[in-house]
């Protein structure tokens, strides 16, 4: 399950959203401990009014400390705690504070809201660095990678390259265009892909209310295509879901993966996938994957569902992007 979406400030200060497709829209909030994107709030009225889910970022700037940008952006978006996610963007010249100055922000917004906000970068960041701490704390990836400048709608499997997300399991949100195109709008849109549906984008907004399982889903992106891609493979998805039967469960409690690894999967034994494309398709040749005892096969391409709250030691394994 995935939603399209897009991101926006006052730089797409004319959209009209009500003509453009969506599944979700995240608006620039505020940047630094000085400025207030005005556009925001209408963009984000205007949304929540056509039924789509919602997201407000932050535009760290490095210039004071990670604290004191959280305590500024829980000032101005106070409003839509509970209902909209919130991020961090993290990019530019403030990536050379380090991991330590976003966790520090991720931290006290985490205190001030009971929300564990995503974290925006580039797929060379996640790489560049050390963000252990960060993906320890369960703060999930909002990732940006292009595989070039042309413009595109909207895709359900973008290109992304094999080279891994560093410290983070997966990404939630995957930012895989800047020139996007979509009908109701003459101008460059950031086009984006969340995987998750929208309840799991409700557990991001709002941990606390009232759904069980993790609060942060962790999530992994279709695997990369050959560049350029010539088509053939069906994707294989993994997801991280609550609530697997009994019957299904391996005798420690976790998911027991099977031993087979699909052609161009990103997926490892090890890892803690549990929405997954089961498989053989008739367009790829890899075996068929197996989840625990009890759990069911498909070889027509379509995902089957399994859930359980995976215990931490089960999860072993496992130009850039601007929002607005």
């Amino acid at each position: 399950m995935s939603m399209n979406g897009i991101d926006i400030s006052n730089h797409q200060a004319g959209i009209d959203l009500a003509g453009v497709p969506f599944d979700f829209v995240i608006c620039k909030a505020t940047e630094g401990t000085g400025f207030v994107d005005r556009y925001c709030d209408g963009f984000i009225r205007t949304a929540a009014g056509l039924g789509k889910k919602t997201g407000v970022y932050h535009y760290a700037t490095g210039r004071s400390s990670g604290k004191a940008e959280a305590e500024y952006f829980y000032e101005n978006i106070k409003g839509y705690v509970g209902t909209s996610l919130l991020a961090l963007d993290w990019e530019g010249g403030t990536v050379e504070q380090g991991p330590a100055y976003a966790l520090a922000f991720l931290e006290r917004l985490r205190e001030l809201t009971g929300v564990k906000a995503l974290i925006y970068m580039s797929k060379s960041v996640c790489r560049a660095y050390d963000w252990s701490r960060v993906a320890a704390g369960d703060y999930g990836l909002w990732c940006a990678q292009y595989a070039d400048s042309s413009p595109t709608g909207y895709q359900s499997s973008p290109w992304t390259d094999d080279g891994g997300t560093g410290d983070f399991p997966a990404m939630a949100v995957y930012q895989y265009s800047s020139t996007g195109r979509l009908a109701g709008y003459g101008g460059n849109l950031d086009l984006n892909i969340a995987y998750m549906d929208r309840a799991a984008w409700d557990r991001y907004a709002n941990p606390g209310g009232g759904a069980e399982g993790p609060s942060i889903p962790v999530t992994v992106p279709p695997a990369a295509p050959a560049r350029p891609r010539s088509g053939g493979h069906s994707p294989f998805l993994a997801q991280w879901w609550t609530g697997l039967s009994a019957s299904s469960r391996s005798p420690t409690g976790g998911i027991s993966m099977g031993h087979t690894r699909a052609a161009g999967s990103s997926w490892r034994p090890g890892t803690a996938p549990a929405q997954i494309w089961s498989g053989p398709c008739r367009e790829n040749s890899a075996q068929p994957w197996t989840v625990g005892r009890g759990a069911t096969q498909s070889s027509t391409c379509r995902p089957f569902w399994v859930s359980h709250r995976m215990p931490a030691w089960d999860r072993r394994q496992s130009r850039p992007g601007s929002p607005g």
